[in-house]
């Protein structure tokens, strides 16, 4: 059932290819993640991106970056999309030069955009809730807590993209989350040192029967 389903998903992607090679490149990951039974932070990031993007036959990602997302790297395809959205915004599209398809595609390139903040903090908390404790990530990944603090306080004051601006904080943040299963690992050997120990009765530990009345 599980290779049909990995099968189908390539098969409909291949539907869009020649107009809409960035949901290929999704729906192959998408069918990677199933057959490894991923339903983690980057599961979550490329179902949302896919349901975002399947509705339109055409977005048009200029080839150099739809190589840099859909190769294979540091990240996966939805987390390298979700990097390049980040740092590039408008820069990684080619618009058309005719005005009825460049319109279509100025509105489907608005409405990603307008949303990336809340994709970036929505899978920022989901990498939270995968580690040990609560702190842990926040020590070791680098603008992990700016981001969530001001994406979850500040944006309704002063909007998403204006937090976003802050290009060199975002490449260091996605710098050290190429490390971030050796970080997970680190937040459970941190978890297992920092979990209380049972209280022993000290006359028990030194082998004397705290009751007198029992041999």
């Amino acid at each position: 059932m599980k290779k049909i389903l990995f099968f189908f998903i390539l098969g409909s992607s291949t539907v869009f290819a020649g107009y809409n090679p960035l949901l290929v490149c999704l729906g192959k990951e998408e069918g990677i993640l199933h057959q490894r039974k991923k339903a983690g932070p980057n599961y979550q990031l490329n179902q949302y991106f896919i349901n975002s993007l399947v509705g339109f036959n055409h977005i048009p990602l200029k080839e150099e970056y739809l190589k840099k997302i859909c190769s294979e790297g540091d990240f996966s395809y939805s987390v390298s999309l979700l990097e390049q959205l980040l740092l590039r915004g408008v820069e990684l599209f080619n618009l058309s030069n005719v005005a009825n398809q460049r319109i279509s595609e100025v509105v489907t390139i608005d409405e990603l955009l307008e949303d990336t903040p809340q994709i970036f903090i929505r899978y920022l908390a989901s990498l939270q809730e995968f580690a040990q404790t609560p702190d842990c990530l926040p020590k070791r990944v680098k603008n992990l807590k700016y981001f969530l603090d001001r994406l979850t306080y500040l944006e309704e004051d002063f909007g998403g993209q204006a937090i976003l601006k802050n290009r060199k904080k975002i490449t260091e943040l996605f710098a050290d989350l190429k490390k971030l299963d050796h970080y997970y690992e680190e937040c459970k050997e941190e978890a297992k040192k920092n979990e209380p120990k049972p209280k022993v009765d000290p006359k028990e530990s030194e082998g004397q029967n705290p009751d007198p009345n029992k041999t």
